[in-house]
């Protein structure tokens, strides 16, 4: 049968948990937003990792932009 290529792609997600490969620390939790803008939707995962110990750099970010080919797993692991 002919499946759309997204949900062949959600079906494999669903079958792959990535997160029983590579456990999350327990002191790492994820936080999930979309964003908005003319009619388009982003979703975005906000990654927290607290720290025993805060360094003074703690307001720094790191952004990272994904260009695609994501097929496997996912950041919750569903």
């Amino acid at each position: 049968p002919n499946l759309d290529p997204l949900e062949l792609a959600k079906n494999i997600r669903a079958s792959f948990p990535l997160d029983t490969i590579m456990p999350r620390s327990s002191s790492c939790h994820v936080d999930k937003h979309a964003y908005e803008n003319e009619g388009h939707t982003v979703d975005a995962h906000w990654i927290h990792h607290e720290r025993a110990k805060p360094k003074l750099d703690a307001d720094k970010i790191i952004i990272y932009l994904h260009g695609g080919g994501y097929i496997v797993g996912d950041v919750q692991g569903r």
